[in-house]
């Protein structure tokens, strides 16, 4: 159960549309890595494509639970198994598909994923969800890093430099406000939906795309060092958290011949420097 690597190639489809399917599950263990190429799918009911889980204990979590860094028995603390201490799984490297019809990823409240990783051209059908809530022994919340933007290497792992060319859009949610920090590293990335996460960066050289939703963790931050687009006059992009924007960040606005122009709302305190920009719409 430990230090396992499954890598999906390219052509190779794994379909699991019954109800209650299951496409990839990592259930045990720590620092797995998974290297997604080809094409997962469960697009029945309560449907995962990628599901990071312990599960329950089949004798009650009364009786003992496990999950990373999590070990009791008999709901006491007891000393943690060399299985559990680290994460779940260390990487996930994206470039193929994941679809499921309750979520593309999954990360229950008792798996740790350490980094997940969205690369070119990789889809992604579903909403992504974390539950896990757990601190280190410093009382520091143990962090998924969800980054959109860095560049696979020729196994479809990532190499850690940031991919200029990089596009990518998503139209799910991103659910994880105790745990899952989204980094937008480089390229351009659309999202829209509801989303409610522990932080969110876009780094210097990324742009963020789009409109919606998103509540941020009180101790965490909106963060603008690169370029936020709001390109949807009708739709606002609202956050229920900090943003700050840096000298090195701009905010582009979009206005139409109607006198209207896009917004962004801050429910929270805004620490804004760097560029405001105006764009007009197509036919202007």
């Amino acid at each position: 159960g430990q230090e396992n690597n499954l890598t999906i190639l390219p052509e190779t489809r794994v379909h699991a549309n019954g109800a209650n399917g299951r496409g990839v599950m990592f259930a045990y263990g720590k620092d797995h890595t998974f290297t997604q190429r080809g094409d997962v799918e469960a697009l029945g009911a309560n449907g995962i494509a990628a599901s990071f889980d312990f599960g329950h204990n089949s004798l009650g979590d009364n009786y003992e639970t496990r999950g990373s860094y999590i070990h009791t028995a008999s709901q006491k603390s007891a000393p943690l198994l060399d299985e559990l201490n680290g994460p779940l799984v260390s990487r996930v490297d994206l470039t193929g598909r994941l679809a499921g019809k309750y979520a593309a990823i999954y990360i229950s409240d008792n798996a740790y994923v350490g980094q997940i990783n969205v690369m070119g051209p990789a889809q992604l059908s579903g909403d992504i969800i974390s539950e896990y809530n757990e601190v280190d022994e410093k009382s520091k919340q143990r962090i998924t890093t969800l980054a959109f933007g860095n560049k696979a290497n020729a196994s479809g792992q990532s190499t850690g430099q940031a991919d200029q060319d990089f596009s990518f859009s998503y139209g799910g949610n991103i659910v994880g406000i105790n745990n899952l920090s989204v980094q937008l590293v480089a390229g351009q990335t659309q999202l829209t939906g509801n989303h409610a996460l522990y932080d969110l960066k876009v780094a210097q050289g990324a742009t963020l795309l789009g409109s919606g939703n998103y509540k941020i963790n009180r101790d965490g931050a909106f963060s603008n060092q690169g370029k936020v687009i709001l390109s949807r006059i009708e739709t606002p992009l609202n956050i229920d958290g900090a943003y700050a924007q840096t000298s090195t960040g701009e905010l582009q606005l979009a206005f139409n011949d109607k006198s209207k122009i896009s917004s962004l709302l801050v429910k929270g305190n805004a620490d804004v420097d760097g560029t405001l920009s105006f764009a007009p719409e197509r036919g202007y």
